[in-house]
């Protein structure tokens, strides 16, 4: 299991990109709380809290700084927490207002914005981390929208929607759905 794990621990920077390959960041559901490790070493850095369940994470290309999605737990989440890798804290929180349940994340190339599912309201939120605000919402037309992944030139996003069994391509330049395709259960 040690080899496996470190294996693991190795190879994420590969995943992560060598901008964020300093710090691996973990997630700890059950703890409310983030740990950044060092990949090279398998040591922790920092334990860090979070908003109640965190679900997802995303380093910004720089490596500066990852969002944590806070799913919640039996009270939906609706906060977005911003963590500082160089200093290892929690440097702020976004508030999504109205929308609950974030999920899956995603960085647009295009406008250095983040992309957020919100499960509930079955959109994709554009969310400017500098501001600390949601710039816009788009409809997915899909149930419990959950992961989304950005085009390279970030034209387009694609979110997963696990309740419906379908897939929302999102045109980001115009702000609209393009289409609904089904994908099947789950």
């Amino acid at each position: 299991m040690q080899h496996l794990l470190r294996k693991v621990l190795l190879a994420a920077p590969l995943l992560a990109g060598a901008a964020a390959a300093d710090t691996l960041v973990v997630l700890n559901k059950s703890a409310d709380t983030a740990t950044l490790l060092d990949p090279a070493t398998g040591e922790a850095r920092a334990v860090v809290a979070t908003g109640a369940g965190p679900h997802e994470v995303a380093a910004r290309a720089d490596g500066k700084l990852a969002i944590v999605s806070d799913y919640g737990a039996e009270t939906p989440g609706r906060t977005l927490s911003v963590l500082d890798l160089e200093r290892g804290e929690r440097a702020r929180t976004i508030d999504l207002g109205e929308y609950r349940r974030p999920h899956g994340l995603a960085w647009s190339s295009e406008s250095g914005h983040l992309l957020v599912t919100a499960e509930v309201q079955a959109v994709l939120l554009e969310v400017d981390v500098d501001e600390g605000k949601v710039v816009r919402a788009i409809p997915t037309e899909g149930r419990a929208s959950h992961m989304v992944a950005a085009s390279p030139d970030g034209t387009r996003a694609f979110v997963a929607n696990i309740a419906s069994g379908s897939l929302s391509a999102i045109d980001l330049e115009a702000g609209r759905l393009l289409a609904v395709v089904p994908t099947g259960a789950g």
